[in-house]
């Protein structure tokens, strides 16, 4: 961290899974002590691709922990709202 007078910089080591990264946080605080002016310079990209990579692997969990058996499905009567209740098995969700 860097200040003078009324204005500080912060270094922020900013880590996370497929993220290793540094940020700065600029700002300014009136006489009163309120802040005036904040301004970032982050990594965006790297958090974007570290929150991909996340979202991904939460996705492919839950695709493989959801079970759905379905003993037949007639695609005319599924998109006509006139599918058998009693074609489906069980659904499990994980």
């Amino acid at each position: 961290m860097i200040a003078e007078g009324h204005k500080v910089f912060t270094k922020v080591n900013a880590k996370a899974d497929g993220m290793d990264t540094i940020f700065g946080h600029y700002a300014e605080y009136s006489e009163e002590g309120k802040l005036i002016h904040f301004m970032t310079f982050d990594d965006t990209l790297s958090m974007f691709n570290a929150m991909r990579s996340t979202i991904e692997l939460y996705t492919h969990q839950l695709e493989k922990n959801l079970m759905v058996n379905v003993k037949s499905v007639d695609v005319k009567n599924t998109l006509s709202g006139t599918t058998n209740p009693r074609n489906a098995q069980s659904v499990k969700m994980g």
